[in-house]
């Protein structure tokens, strides 16, 4: 059993007479105070301008790790269409429940300020486009209407022609629209600065997570940088070695396991997991009331 352990896991015992005490526990310290940002500085040439294409405006659907790529692309597809954006909407799911909006989540203010000198972003649309009826201007662009993991070049040819007609571009869904290994090396930096720089967690979320971080590491653990970048000013910050609070000592051990086996992801993976002729009828039913659009693309296919 010992030679098994030896060799099948990985990291090994830091020593054979305790062969629970593994090293990836071990806070890499070290390691990540190498790590640098690398897209920290100004990455566009030019400057954006109010004499621009017009606005583009972005319904997010999916939970929240989906919304914030998609808040993301948006700020990258503003850039790429010489457009204003407006600060992105969260669509309220029957799936998820949640009715948080981006100022729920994100520092408003943070976001638009720290992106101003590559996208400009406002909160709403200007009074004269606000009555206006997107969808029958046909400035309504769904995920139908934009490849999975898209090239720049689609979204030059499908959304500029109609944001240059009308002034304005709704993108409804938007999940992962926009694709990855196609974006110029300057677009993907500005969708870095957005996602590592412009997005902080609204100040509640952030003293929320440090208390977490602080109770998983334990009081004597030293802070690192992503600290800073994940929790600002609202960083809870004992003194070091304080143990008023904790009996131990020391960091406590935890593992977060994510299955990720929920009744919408399992309806849109197309997967049959044994229920017979009863769990495809569901699983079909489901897919229909929550993802139409995928439903659509199954039958033209």
């Amino acid at each position: 059993m010992k030679d098994f352990y030896r060799w099948q896991l990985w990291p090994p015992p830091r020593n054979e007479s305790d062969s629970g005490n593994f090293a990836l526990w071990e806070e890499p310290y070290k390691q990540a105070r190498k790590w640098t940002p690398c897209a920290a500085k100004y990455t566009l040439e030019e400057e954006p301008s109010e004499d621009n294409n017009g606005f583009i405006l972005v319904s997010a659907n999916g939970g929240l790790n989906q919304q914030r790529v998609a808040v993301c692309n948006a700020v990258v597809v503003a850039a790429l269409l010489n457009a204003t954006l407006v600060l992105p909407r969260f669509l309220h799911s029957s799936v998820w429940k949640d009715k948080s909006q981006f100022g729920d989540i994100y520092q408003e203010d943070y976001f638009v300020n720290y992106m101003k000198g590559d996208v400009l972003i406002v909160k709403d649309l200007p009074s004269h486009l606000q009555s206006l009826d997107l969808e029958a201007i046909g400035s309504q662009i769904t995920d139908n209407d934009i490849s999975k993991e898209a090239e720049p070049s689609e979204f030059i040819r499908t959304a500029l022609p109609v944001l240059q007609k009308n002034g304005v571009v709704h993108f409804l869904g938007f999940g992962n629209r926009l694709g990855f290994d196609s974006v110029p090396a300057d677009l993907q930096r500005l969708r870095c600065r957005c996602n590592f720089h412009a997005l902080k967690f609204a100040p509640e979320i952030q003293k929320l997570g440090s208390l977490l971080v602080q109770r998983l590491r334990g009081v004597s653990a030293m802070q690192t940088e992503m600290d800073t970048q994940l929790f600002g000013s609202n960083m809870l910050d004992r003194p070091f070695g304080d143990k008023s609070t904790d009996d131990a000592g020391g960091p406590s051990r935890y593992l977060a396991l994510h299955l990720r086996f929920e009744e919408d992801m399992v309806a849109y993976s197309l997967c049959e997991f044994g229920g017979g002729d009863e769990e495809r009828r569901e699983l079909q039913a489901f897919r229909e009331t929550h993802f139409p659009a995928l439903v659509a693309r199954l039958r033209n296919t």
